[in-house]
């Protein structure tokens, strides 16, 4: 500072001293205010910083002061601290500082009256309210800067919209997600400064405001991954954005599980950076793999674990079904019945091999058999049955069935349950607790054939044989029965050769008379009785056969004790020759009656009152009935 102006500010703060000593001096006297009259008697008020000049009280610097209703005080921006000099007698100063008031919303700072941090410094010097969010502005020292706002270009305070946005809660300006930051600013909500960047937090994504908003959970919009929660923490979902712009599960690897409210990983994805996989599965290690893989009782269908299907459920592989089974050719869940042998037993819900299969044990046998061993024998009185030479074999009393389980046979005892029935492929059915035939008065039981057989005119049909050499009736009858076939003759419930087949079987009878059934093919009918000669059915010589009573007739000549009294042919009779010293023996003959001769066929023709009788006569009288003579038979016979 120059002289002059050092002696300036003296002669100032000179002023100001004797304003302060007369203040001191006559401070019990009224003084007057601002724009008032002043003389030396009525001196203006220096509390208020007020001077008298031409008569009227004024600031004190009134090209720095302005009053403000009570007392004057410095503009923004101008100085408001200054030296006082008192110069006392014999030329001594006495200094100190003074500090003058400065305008509203404004502080004495540095020397200098500066407004607070909310207010302006305007073109008057007086400190105005700085703007705030949205208000209208001319520059940006208008808006507050403890916002961080500046004027934009609609003439408004706001935020730098390129790097921050304006956060309602907070009432300032704060840092964009993706923005640079570190010089005090504040980030978005949900974001942090890192690495001189504001970041949104780990379940936070930054959407294109630059704002931070939660991660989206499943079925919710999105944009891209960062949307959706991903992650390998607790409340990470794994969620991706897909093509459907939806956050959802990524479909070649995992699924949504609601019970769980995340994606999980399917059946046979990895599993080491997320181990959670699909119900029913879990994250096996192998050789330092992990894998997500379905329990045991459990398969995969598209990568999710299905229980295992029970007996006869529909399949498409094997490992589809439950453990045991197989799927079959028909597409279900079957036991082996090729390979194996195997059938379903209900009762214990499970595959067991058929008479006939192999085993080592007994459990693995259906019901009513054995796991017999063909060295050990019965196997569960042996720890070391071997499978190659053990198999299924049905208990004493049981048979195999057609469908290789074993069943009570003929004339066991039965029951009502599936367990203990018969066997229907025999014919057999279970009456008072025995397997007896369905028409057990009708049918005999065949223990070769091991069927019920019936008899003929017995109830017949499509399951139910009927005797050698019979069939059953047409169907469209009323009634089925069992019929002999063409050829074949009824003889005591069987049908046996006719008059004219073809033979290779001479009969013999059973103890009982009956037929062997083995033979009845090429039995002749005894009832008749036909013989079998010369590989034809035809009867003995001297005899010829009766189609009307199906039976053989006695020729004249021909032995006929014990015979019927219609065997001998028509107009001829058994006649008894007496007994003689060389044959003591009767013997009855085929002989004409009385009034009929014999013809050279052995037959009796009749003339009246005479009794002719001519051995070996030539004949053309031809018999007027249906009979015919053996092929074989020999005409010639000795007289009577």
């Amino acid at each position: 500072m120059d002289k002059k102006s050092k002696m300036k500010d003296r002669n100032f703060f000179y002023g100001i001293s004797l304003i302060v000593i007369s203040h001191v001096v006559v401070a019990a006297q009224a003084r007057a205010t601002y724009g008032e009259p002043c003389s030396r008697s009525n001196r203006c008020d220096s509390r208020a910083s007020l001077t008298c000049n031409n008569g009227t009280c004024e600031c004190l610097m009134a090209d720095v002061m302005t009053f403000d209703g009570t007392k004057c005080a410095v503009f923004a921006g101008e100085k408001c601290t200054f030296t006082a000099v008192d110069v006392q007698g014999q030329g001594e100063e006495r200094s100190w500082k003074e500090e003058l008031p400065c305008v509203t919303n404004s502080v004495c700072q540095e020397g200098f009256c500066t407004c607070l941090p909310e207010f302006y410094e305007s073109d008057n010097g007086t400190c105005i309210k700085k703007h705030g969010f949205q208000e209208e502005c001319e520059a940006d020292l208008v808006c507050r800067n403890d916002q961080f706002l500046v004027c934009n270009e609609e003439k408004k305070c706001g935020c730098n919209s390129t790097i921050t946005i304006f956060d309602v809660s907070r009432q300032l300006c704060v840092t964009k997600a993706g923005q640079p930051c570190g010089n005090g600013e504040q980030c978005v909500s949900n974001a942090k400064c890192g690495r001189k960047t504001c970041t949104c937090d780990a379940d936070y994504f930054q959407n294109p405001k630059g704002e931070c908003e939660t991660k989206r959970g499943y079925n919710e919009p999105c944009e891209d991954n960062s949307y959706c929660k991903y992650g390998n923490g607790p409340k990470d979902l794994q969620l991706v954005c897909t093509k459907d712009k939806i956050c959802g599960c990524n479909a070649n690897i995992s699924v949504y599980e609601e019970s769980r409210k995340l994606c999980v990983r399917l059946a046979g994805e990895t599993c080491k950076d997320f181990p959670k996989c699909v119900k029913n599965s879990v994250c096996y290690e192998y050789r330092s793999n992990h894998v997500c893989q379905c329990f045991d009782e459990y398969f995969s269908s598209d990568g999710i674990c299905v229980f295992k299907y029970d007996y006869g459920k529909e399949c498409d592989l094997d490992e589809n079904c439950k453990e045991g089974l197989k799927c079959s050719s028909a597409g279900v869940c079957d036991c082996d019945r090729d390979e194996l042998q195997q059938f379903y037993d209900v009762a214990k819900g499970k595959c067991v091999g058929l008479a006939g299969a192999h085993c080592t044990n007994a459990e693995q046998c259906v019901v009513n058999s054995v796991c017999y061993d063909s060295y050990y024998g019965d196997c569960r009185y042996k720890s070391h049955c071997a499978y190659s030479r053990s198999t299924c074999t049905c208990n004493d009393g049981y048979s195999k069935t057609e469908n290789q389980t074993c069943l009570a046979t003929y004339g066991r005892s039965c029951g009502l349950e599936e367990a203990t029935a018969c066997i229907a492929e025999q014919g057999t059915v279970c009456k008072q607790g025995k397997c007896v035939c369905k028409f057990d008065e009708q049918q005999t039981f065949d223990s070769i054939k091991k069927k019920c057989i019936s008899s003929l005119l017995a109830p017949c049909d499509e399951t139910i044989p009927c005797v050698s050499n019979a069939h059953c009736s047409d169907q469209e009858e009323t009634f089925q029965q069992c019929i002999c076939n063409d050829g074949f003759v009824s003889a005591d419930g069987q049908c046996l050769l006719g008059i004219g087949q073809q033979c290779n079987y001479t009969y013999n009878t059973n103890n009982d008379g009956s037929f062997p059934n083995e033979f009845a093919s090429q039995i002749c009918d005894k009832a008749a009785p036909l013989q079998c000669i010369q590989g034809i059915c035809q009867c003995n010589v001297l005899e010829e056969y009766d189609y009307e009573t199906q039976k053989c007739r006695g020729l004249v000549g021909s032995r006929c004790e014990g015979r019927d009294a219609e065997y001998c042919t028509p107009n001829s009779e058994c006649k008894t020759r007496r007994a003689t010293r060389t044959n003591l023996n009767k013997v009855g003959l085929c002989k004409c009656k009385l009034g009929w001769v014999r013809t050279s066929t052995n037959r009796c023709v009749g003339e009246i009152g005479i009794r002719i009788f001519e051995e070996n006569q030539p004949s053309d009288i031809q018999a007027d009935s249906e009979i015919v003579t053996s092929p074989t038979q020999n005409t010639a016979v000795n007289s009577i």
